[in-house]
């Protein structure tokens, strides 16, 4: 009888270990437009994609506010209901205070388009597949350097500083002419008076898309023929969907994005049908999180720890828009960067490096 007993048991524990369900977390505040699309895009992966191997994916999630206290709140909530790993972070202010959670914790977390260099360079169980925005500023630098500007005025959003001043400090560093700064008000005077007194051949624009939109709209009235350069934070797709205006026109970013995606064509075209919603980095970024963390789940299993141990060994992912090299810190690096120009609402590449911080080395995803 006990023996029978027993055996019900080591029956039932191995159908437990082969059948309850693989959790993830998702903690993203949804008061941003690219919070919005990075949860109704992991949403739709795991429709499409219920299983990994045998087990389920039951998806966690919590949607606080932007607050640092309501954000560490919802993540504690997803680490006591047991999810193997976390998505979260939209903002870089968001991905700060994730990743230390993520390191006090030991849960995997994965950032979507969290691009602060504040977090770099530490072991701290946070994965992004998406580049710093140091890097991306120093090559914005070379980009106005080799144009030949010699005054760069910098506007930067008084907001979700974590990813402004790593960005401005950069691009400081990097430019070699003098640069002015100035913090964006509601005043549109203050932009027009900078421009009067250090009298720049070139501004730059790390604002976020509203921002950038009404910033630029300024500027214009006061200069029609400035160059106007932009961080990808404001200056990508949102500017030619949401925020479009012909006074973009002509805006050049600096970024790893390009207008040629080369993964998930038929994914988005059908994430686009079911959820009305526009197709943008965010949602992207999301898949490509999605799409090897299924992959890392199904190779090495949904224990936290061995999750971390194969996104702590360096590897080549191949990404939306090319390939990706990611740390044993959990930093990535973009094979190529994109110089591109707005125009009547598209993106169209005019320049390229090949990024320094991409490295040959590391597994093949």
């Amino acid at each position: 009888m006990w023996l029978l007993i027993c055996a019900f048991i080591v029956v039932l524990m191995v159908v437990d270990c082969l059948f309850c369900p693989i959790k993830i977390g998702v903690v993203i505040p949804a008061d941003s437009i690219s919070g919005m699309e990075e949860i109704l895009a992991v949403k739709f992966w795991v429709s499409k994609h219920p299983k990994i191997g045998f087990k389920r994916v039951k998806l966690y999630v919590e949607s606080p506010r932007r607050d640092p206290y309501e954000i560490r709140e919802a993540y504690m909530k997803l680490v006591e209901q047991g999810v193997c790993a976390v998505i979260g972070g939209a903002l870089s202010t968001e991905g700060v205070v994730l990743a230390d959670l993520a390191a006090k914790t030991g849960v995997p977390t994965f950032g979507i388009t969290t691009t602060t260099a504040l977090i770099s360079d530490r072991k701290d169980n946070y994965y992004r597949f998406i580049d710093t925005n140091d890097v991306l500023a120093r090559y914005a630098a070379r980009y106005t350097n080799e144009q030949g500007f010699e005054r760069t005025l910098i506007i930067e959003s008084s907001y979700n500083t974590e990813y402004t001043k790593g960005y401005v400090n950069a691009f400081t560093e990097s430019f070699k002419g003098k640069v002015e700064t100035l913090v964006l008000s509601d005043v549109p005077n203050t932009i027009i008076a900078a421009m009067e007194s250090f009298d720049p051949d070139v501004i730059v624009l790390v604002l976020s898309p509203s921002e950038l939109l009404m910033a630029v709209k300024t500027i214009r009235s006061y200069d029609e023929t400035i160059p106007l350069v932009s961080s990808p934070w404001g200056g990508y797709e949102q500017s030619t969907g949401y925020y479009w205006n012909p006074s973009l026109n002509g805006l050049v970013v600096v970024s790893m994005f390009t207008p040629r995606i080369r993964k998930f064509e038929e994914l988005v075209e059908e994430f686009r049908k079911a959820t009305g919603a526009g197709i943008s980095t965010a949602v992207l970024y999301s898949f490509m999180i999605m799409e090897n963390l299924y992959k890392a789940i199904e190779k090495v299993g949904g224990k936290r720890e061995k999750i971390i141990r194969y996104f702590d060994t360096p590897r080549i992912y191949e990404g939306a828009f090319g390939r990706i090299y990611m740390n044993d810190c959990g930093d990535a690096a973009s094979e190529y960067v994109y110089i591109s120009r707005m125009m009547n609402r598209h993106v169209e590449t005019i320049g390229m490096y090949r990024n320094e911080f991409f490295s040959a080395g590391g597994v093949n995803q």
